[in-house]
C-alpha cells in the first residue's frame, strides 16, 4: 500500500509509558501448548493482532475450547491425540507462525488437515518444516512441493535427527511439536541461536526437553503436559518502533512497562546500545522461564554498528529498524546473513531499499542484507508498505523523524500484529 502526506515540518519528541499488547511468539505458542495440556490454560494480555487471532481460529477448528473475556483468555485442553479432524480448511491469514508450528502439532496429533493463508502467506516456502516432517512418517502435498494450500496427514511418527539450514525458531517449534508425539528422541541441531520460547515453555510444562548450545533433544512424552497460567508480557517487537523513535527524535524519554526480556529477544536493544544509545533494562518477574521487565529509552546520538552474522537469526524481525537508525548513525553500517527477510510478508530487503533510497538515504542491497553511509537527511516520499506490516510501521517511524504529520497515514496490515500502533505512537507524541 502507498501512503503520502503533506510535508509539514513538526519539531516533536515523544514521552511517557507504553504498555503492550502480550508477546507475540509467546502468546501463539501458550495457545497451542494449552491445547495439548491437560486441564485448563488461563492467559492474559493474549497479544490482539490478528496473527494470534489466526492461531486461535485454527486450534478451534480443530476442536481446541477457548473461551475469551476481556483480558483473559482459557484454553481447555485435553492432552495429546485430542484435536479433532477439521471439517473445514485452516485459514492461517498473513501468520506464518501459526501455519509452520500448526503442521508440526497436526503431524504430532496425527489428524488430516488442509491448510490455507492469504495471498502473501501463500508465496512464503514451507518445504523446511514439511520434508523433515515427511522424514518422521507424515504425508502431505502441496503447491510446488513447499507452498500452500497444503494437505498433511500424520500417522505414527519416527524420531529425527534433523541440522536445520537456518536458524528458525518456527521450523525448529515445528519440529518440537511433532518430536513430542514420535518415538524415540527427536534431535534437531541449529547453525546458530535462535528464540527459545518454545523450549523454555515447554520444560515449564514437564515435557521432556534438553538443550545442549544450539541442540535440542525431545523425547516422546509419557506424561501429560501441565497446564499454563501466565500473565503474557508485551512484544519486545512492537516496542522496537517507540525504540527506534525515543532514539531518533531529541528529547525524547519513554518507559517501556512489563515486556518481554527473553535473553533471544533483547538482541535488538544489545544492537542499539552498541551504536551508542541509551537503554537500561529491569528484569521485573519470570513466569514460565520467561523474564520481563521494564526498559528506559532515551535520545542519543548514533555511530554505525555492522553486527556479526551470529547476531543475524535474532535481530531478523528488527532489521528494517536496524536500517532505519543506520541512515541516522554516522558511519557504514553492513548487514549480511539476512537472506530470510526475502522470504518474510515480503521481499524485506527490497521493501527497505526501495523505500529508503526514495528518501535519499545512501543504501545499497545486498544479496543477504544492505549496507548504508551515514548519517542521511531524510526527504520525504511516498511510503510503499508492500503490504508488510513490518515495513508500514517502520516508515511511519521514518516520516515521524523527518518531522512530517502522520496523522492521515492508513496501514490496515499494521493489524496484523500491532492495531494499537497508531494510538499509541500519537498518546506520546509532544509538539516543541
Amino acid at each position: 500500500m502507498t501512503n503520502k502526506f503533506p510535508h509539514v515540518k513538526l519539531p516533536l519528541c515523544i514521552k511517557g509509558e507504553l504498555y503492550f499488547s502480550g508477546d507475540k511468539s509467546i502468546s501463539h505458542r501458550a495457545l497451542m501448548f494449552g491445547a495439548l495440556a491437560t486441564g485448563k490454560t488461563q492467559l492474559t494480555n493474549v497479544n490482539s493482532g490478528d496473527d494470534v487471532k489466526s492461531t486461535i481460529r485454527v486450534l478451534s477448528a480443530c476442536g481446541v475450547e477457548i473461551i475469551q473475556n476481556n483480558d483473559a483468555t482459557i484454553v481447555n485442553g485435553n492432552g495429546f491425540k485430542s484435536l479433532k479432524l477439521p471439517i473445514q480448511v485452516l485459514d492461517c491469514g498473513n501468520s506464518g507462525t501459526t501455519a509452520r508450528l500448526m503442521m508440526g502439532l497436526c503431524a504430532g496429533e496425527g489428524i488430516r488437515v488442509e491448510m490455507t493463508g492469504d495471498a502473501s502467506l501463500r508465496k512464503r516456502p514451507m518445504d523446511r518444516v514439511l520434508l523433515p516432517l515427511r522424514r518422521m512418517g507424515a504425508h502431505f502435498l502441496a503447491r510446488s512441493d513447499k507452498f500452500l494450500p497444503i494437505m498433511l496427514s500424520g500417522d505414527r511418527l519416527n524420531s529425527l535427527n534433523c541440522v536445520l539450514p537456518v536458524a528458525s525458531a518456527q521450523i525448529k517449534s515445528a519440529l518440537i511439536l511433532a518430536g513430542l508425539q514420535a518415538d524415540g528422541i527427536t534431535t534437531i541441531t541449529s547453525p546458530r541461536q535462535s528464540r527459545d520460547h518454545s523450549e523454555r515453555m515447554l520444560s515449564a510444562m514437564g515435557a521432556n526437553i534438553h538443550i545442549d548450545g544450539f541442540v535440542v533433544t525431545v523425547e516422546k512424552s509419557t506424561k501429560p503436559l501441565k497446564p499454563i497460567n501466565m500473565h503474557i508480557p508485551g512484544d519486545v517487537s512492537s516496542a522496537a518502533f517507540f525504540i527506534v523513535a525515543a532514539t531518533l527524535l531529541k528529547s525524547s524519554e519513554i518507559i517501556i512497562k512489563d515486556v518481554s526480556l527473553n535473553p533471544t529477544r533483547t538482541a535488538f536493544l544489545d544492537y542499539v546500545e552498541s551504536m551508542g544509545g541509551f537503554v537500561n533494562k529491569e528484569i521485573i518477574r519470570t513466569e514460565m522461564d520467561e523474564p520481563s521487565g521494564n526498559v528506559l529509552i532515551k535520545s542519543a546520538e548514533l555511530t554505525a554498528y555492522s553486527p556479526d552474522i551470529s547476531r543475524i537469526p535474532n535481530l531478523i524481525d528488527e532489521l528494517p529498524l536496524v536500517a532505519l537508525l543506520a541512515s541516522q548513525a554516522t558511519g557504514t553500517t553492513i548487514i549480511k546473513g539476512a537472506g530470510e527477510l526475502r522470504f518474510k510478508e515480503s521481499d524485506r530487503i527490497k521493501a527497505i531499499v526501495t523505500n529508503l533510497k526514495k528518501w535519499n538515504v545512501n543504501i545499497t542491497e545486498l544479496e543477504d542484507g544492505f549496507e548504508i553511509i551515514g548519517p542521511n537527511t531524510l526527504t520525504p516520499s511516498s511510503i510503499e508498505s508492500f503490504g508488510d506490516h513490518r515495513i508500514a510501521m517502520m516508515m511511519t517511524i521514518a516520516a515521524l523523524v523527518a518531522g512530517e504529520d502522520i496523522s492521515k497515514l492508513d496501514f490496515p496490515e499494521i493489524a496484523i500484529s500491532f492495531p494499537e500502533f497508531f494510538t499509541a505512537l500519537n498518546q506520546l507524541i509532544q509538539h516543541d
